[in-house]
């Protein structure tokens, strides 16, 4: 996790021991980061390749060790803030006066806050939502089961369920097959199961 000069500076603010406490242990921690990092950026002439290894495992270590730090001090700071605020509107309805000057502490929340996203970002711009996906009919479809009678209008239908886009009508039946005069192409025999009644 990477660390600026502003998140530092806020770090630095006054507070109660343990804030103290956390916030020296997370500069400590930061210093040496800084020193790895040099180290690593600016190794000796000469340095193998396991040495390199070793130095940037290491940083790597001691920077998940500055963001737990963080995490703890930040984490702390907002129990601390949120108990401040939820003690003042008490004090306030027990004993405050009638003045509507009085204004309750307002601090600022170092940590952001995510909106509830209803639903999952597109995959690219210009995708439909999956929201709008769920309302449009299926690519395929599954063919229906209804008696084909000569004279029908037909289309053909692929194993998998997706029309083929050939039409044509229906000239003879037995309950397993038809006799289908394509539009396009002449007469076949098919399946019934092949064919989508239209």
């Amino acid at each position: 996790m990477h660390f600026d000069k502003r998140t530092v500076a806020q770090l630095r603010q006054p507070g109660d021991e343990e804030e103290g406490r956390l916030t020296a242990a997370f500069e400590d921690c930061r210093e040496k980061e800084h020193a790895a990092a040099d180290q690593l950026l600016h190794p000796r002439h000469g340095v193998l390749y396991p040495a390199y290894v070793i130095l940037r495992d290491a940083l790597q270590a001691i920077r998940a060790g500055c963001s737990q730090k963080y995490l703890a001090l930040t984490t702390y700071r907002k129990k601390t803030r949120d108990a401040e605020n939820n003690a003042e509107p008490k004090a306030r309805a027990s004993g405050s006066e009638g003045n509507e000057m009085n204004m309750p502490h307002v601090t600022k929340d170092l940590t952001p806050k995510l909106d509830d996203a209803p639903q999952p970002p597109l995959a690219y711009a210009g995708a439909t939502p999956d929201s709008d996906r769920a309302q449009r009919p299926p690519l395929t479809i599954s063919p229906t089961h209804e008696e084909l009678n000569p004279g029908d209008r037909v289309m053909g239908v692929e194993d998998s369920g997706k029309p083929t886009w050939d039409f044509g009508t229906v000239e003879q039946t037995n309950e397993d097959d038809a006799v289908v005069k394509w539009d396009r192409d002449g007469r076949r025999k098919l399946h019934q199961e092949s064919l989508q009644k239209i």
